[in-house]
Protein backbone atom coordinates (compact mmCIF):
# COMPACT_ATOMS: atom_id res chain seq x y z
CA UNK A 1 0.00 0.00 0.00
CA UNK A 2 0.85 3.61 -1.13
CA UNK A 3 0.05 6.71 0.99
CA UNK A 4 0.04 9.54 -1.30
CA UNK A 5 0.66 12.27 1.02
CA UNK A 6 0.73 16.37 0.44
CA UNK A 7 1.44 19.39 2.56
CA UNK A 8 1.32 22.80 2.48
CA UNK A 9 3.96 25.00 5.32
CA UNK A 10 4.73 28.55 6.50
CA UNK A 11 7.93 28.16 4.49
CA UNK A 12 10.52 26.17 3.94
CA UNK A 13 12.90 25.42 6.77
CA UNK A 14 11.05 22.28 8.99
CA UNK A 15 12.97 23.73 12.10
CA UNK A 16 11.48 27.13 11.85
CA UNK A 17 8.16 26.51 9.96
CA UNK A 18 4.92 24.78 10.75
CA UNK A 19 2.08 23.20 8.52
CA UNK A 20 -0.78 24.82 7.20
CA UNK A 21 -2.63 21.52 5.58
CA UNK A 22 -1.65 17.56 5.27
CA UNK A 23 -3.27 15.71 2.80
CA UNK A 24 -3.22 11.42 2.95
CA UNK A 25 -4.39 9.54 0.25
CA UNK A 26 -4.41 5.54 0.51
CA UNK A 27 -3.65 3.34 -2.95
CA UNK A 28 -2.84 0.15 -3.61
CA UNK A 29 -1.28 1.72 -6.89
CA UNK A 30 -4.36 1.02 -9.08
CA UNK A 31 -7.65 2.21 -6.68
CA UNK A 32 -8.48 4.91 -4.11
CA UNK A 33 -8.67 3.02 -0.77
CA UNK A 34 -8.72 6.49 2.04
CA UNK A 35 -8.43 10.01 1.82
CA UNK A 36 -8.37 12.38 4.19
CA UNK A 37 -7.20 16.20 4.17
CA UNK A 38 -7.28 19.37 7.34
CA UNK A 39 -6.09 22.49 7.34
CA UNK A 40 -4.01 23.03 10.74
CA UNK A 41 -3.17 26.21 12.21
CA UNK A 42 0.20 26.51 12.49
CA UNK A 43 0.54 28.21 15.40
CA UNK A 44 2.10 31.45 13.54
CA UNK A 45 1.14 33.89 11.28
CA UNK A 46 1.16 32.95 7.51
CA UNK A 47 3.57 35.17 4.96
CA UNK A 48 1.54 36.78 2.15
CA UNK A 49 3.88 35.51 0.03
CA UNK A 50 3.06 32.16 1.38
CA UNK A 51 -0.77 32.70 0.96
CA UNK A 52 -0.12 33.84 -2.43
CA UNK A 53 1.39 30.63 -3.51
CA UNK A 54 -0.99 28.07 -1.90
CA UNK A 55 -4.03 30.12 -1.05
CA UNK A 56 -3.99 29.57 2.46
CA UNK A 57 -4.50 32.11 4.39
CA UNK A 58 -4.69 33.32 8.67
CA UNK A 59 -8.53 33.42 8.40
CA UNK A 60 -8.72 29.62 7.33
CA UNK A 61 -6.29 28.24 9.81
CA UNK A 62 -7.60 30.52 12.48
CA UNK A 63 -10.51 27.26 13.99
CA UNK A 64 -8.41 24.53 12.17
CA UNK A 65 -6.34 22.21 14.76
CA UNK A 66 -2.81 22.01 15.53
CA UNK A 67 -0.78 19.02 14.12
CA UNK A 68 -0.82 17.22 17.68
CA UNK A 69 -4.56 16.76 17.18
CA UNK A 70 -4.74 14.87 13.73
CA UNK A 71 -0.62 13.09 14.60
CA UNK A 72 -2.84 10.25 15.30
CA UNK A 73 -5.03 10.21 12.46
CA UNK A 74 -1.95 10.31 10.18
CA UNK A 75 0.01 7.42 11.74
CA UNK A 76 -3.03 5.42 11.66
CA UNK A 77 -3.39 6.12 7.98
CA UNK A 78 0.36 5.73 7.09
CA UNK A 79 0.97 3.04 9.27
CA UNK A 80 2.50 0.01 7.13
CA UNK A 81 2.48 2.10 3.90
CA UNK A 82 5.17 3.47 1.60
CA UNK A 83 5.13 7.40 1.64
CA UNK A 84 5.10 8.56 -1.85
CA UNK A 85 4.50 11.69 -3.40
CA UNK A 86 6.25 14.84 -5.09
CA UNK A 87 9.24 16.00 -3.45
CA UNK A 88 8.08 13.77 -0.76
CA UNK A 89 11.47 14.49 0.89
CA UNK A 90 10.12 17.90 1.91
CA UNK A 91 6.74 17.21 2.89
CA UNK A 92 8.38 14.26 4.92
CA UNK A 93 10.96 16.59 6.84
CA UNK A 94 8.16 18.52 8.18
CA UNK A 95 5.87 15.66 9.41
CA UNK A 96 9.31 13.50 11.12
CA UNK A 97 10.14 17.09 13.02
CA UNK A 98 6.27 17.54 13.80
CA UNK A 99 6.41 13.84 15.35
CA UNK A 100 10.33 14.52 16.94
CA UNK A 101 8.30 17.80 18.60
CA UNK A 102 5.71 15.38 20.55
CA UNK A 103 8.39 12.81 21.55
CA UNK A 104 6.40 10.13 19.23
CA UNK A 105 7.88 6.93 20.51
CA UNK A 106 8.50 5.43 16.45
CA UNK A 107 8.32 9.04 14.12
CA UNK A 108 11.16 10.60 16.70
CA UNK A 109 13.55 7.74 15.65
CA UNK A 110 15.62 8.80 12.38
CA UNK A 111 15.61 5.02 10.98
CA UNK A 112 12.94 3.04 13.22
CA UNK A 113 11.38 -0.21 12.42
CA UNK A 114 8.35 0.02 10.37
CA UNK A 115 7.99 3.90 9.95
CA UNK A 116 6.38 4.69 6.63
CA UNK A 117 8.98 5.11 4.79
CA UNK A 118 9.44 7.93 1.43
CA UNK A 119 9.93 6.83 -2.07
CA UNK A 120 11.89 8.87 -4.00
CA UNK A 121 9.80 8.22 -7.01
CA UNK A 122 9.25 9.99 -10.44
CA UNK A 123 5.00 11.36 -9.69
CA UNK A 124 4.64 9.75 -13.49
CA UNK A 125 3.08 6.93 -12.18
CA UNK A 126 0.22 9.00 -9.74
CA UNK A 127 -0.46 11.06 -12.21
CA UNK A 128 -4.02 9.57 -12.63
CA UNK A 129 -5.06 11.46 -9.29
CA UNK A 130 -3.53 14.81 -10.14
CA UNK A 131 -4.82 14.50 -13.65
CA UNK A 132 -8.71 12.87 -12.84
CA UNK A 133 -10.27 16.67 -14.08
CA UNK A 134 -7.61 16.89 -16.98
CA UNK A 135 -5.44 18.98 -14.73
CA UNK A 136 -1.95 19.28 -15.00
CA UNK A 137 0.64 19.26 -11.74
CA UNK A 138 2.14 22.49 -11.19
CA UNK A 139 5.76 21.87 -12.68
CA UNK A 140 6.67 24.76 -10.24
CA UNK A 141 4.68 23.50 -6.88
CA UNK A 142 4.48 20.10 -7.59
CA UNK A 143 0.26 20.77 -7.31
CA UNK A 144 -2.86 21.01 -8.80
CA UNK A 145 -3.94 24.16 -10.25
CA UNK A 146 -6.83 25.32 -8.18
CA UNK A 147 -6.69 23.18 -5.46
CA UNK A 148 -4.65 23.72 -2.12
CA UNK A 149 -2.23 20.48 -2.77
CA UNK A 150 -2.75 17.75 -5.27
CA UNK A 151 -3.20 14.72 -2.60
CA UNK A 152 -6.22 16.57 -1.39
CA UNK A 153 -8.16 17.65 -4.91
CA UNK A 154 -9.43 13.62 -5.50
CA UNK A 155 -12.92 12.96 -5.08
Amino acid sequence: MYAVIDIETTGGNFHKEAMTEVAVLITDGQRLIDSWSSLLNPGKSIPIEVSRITGITNEMVRNAPSFPMVARRIVEMTEGCTLVGHNVSFDYSFIRENFRRLGHPVYAQDEPPGLPRPAFIQPGPFMPFAEYRGEQPSPRFGRCPGNHGAAASYP
